[in-house]
């Protein structure tokens, strides 16, 4: 499998390394039957200036957010991610993730930082692989059972 995966943590908590996140997107690649193809990807662990400021300027939306996800193409059709012919590095897109936002959402949802995170880093994965929950009930439930089911294979 090759993964491109680029990290960025601007946050003052170092304690969340590129191995960290790069073990659930790989976990995803191989669910979805993407780890014959070479993917790029990247990740970034922010304040919530940054994603408030994200969150405007790209969805007009001014508040905080846990997670973004920025696919490099809008719609991508399921047999370009399945094409093992294809050249080159096929580059999904960037997932911004809030660490403080994430901390607040794990505390009211009584789950560890890191548990949450894990649960950021493949929802905004699949976003940039083309699913959505916010267009019908049934690509919301397919996008959470695959959620799921990646999740599940980590523990």
């Amino acid at each position: 499998m090759m993964l491109d995966f680029g990290f960025h943590n601007e946050t003052a908590n170092k304690g969340y390394s590129r191995k960290f996140f790069k073990t659930f997107i790989l976990v995803g690649l191989k669910e979805l039957n993407l780890d014959k193809r070479k993917i790029g990807i990247s990740l970034n662990l922010v304040g919530n200036q940054k994603i408030r400021r994200l969150n405007k300027v790209y969805r007009g939306k001014d508040n905080q957010t846990d997670v973004l996800s920025f696919p490099l193409n809008k719609v991508l059709p399921r047999n370009a991610l399945r094409d093992k012919t294809a050249g080159g590095i096929l580059e999904l897109g960037d997932i911004f993730i809030s660490l403080p936002e994430t901390t607040k959402k794990a505390k009211k949802e009584n789950r560890s930082i890191r548990d949450e995170l894990a649960i950021l880093t493949v929802h905004g994965f699949l976003h940039l692989c083309g699913f959505d929950h916010e267009h019908g009930q049934s690509k919301a439930r397919g996008m959470f059972h695959i959620q799921n089911k990646i999740l599940n294979r980590l523990e």
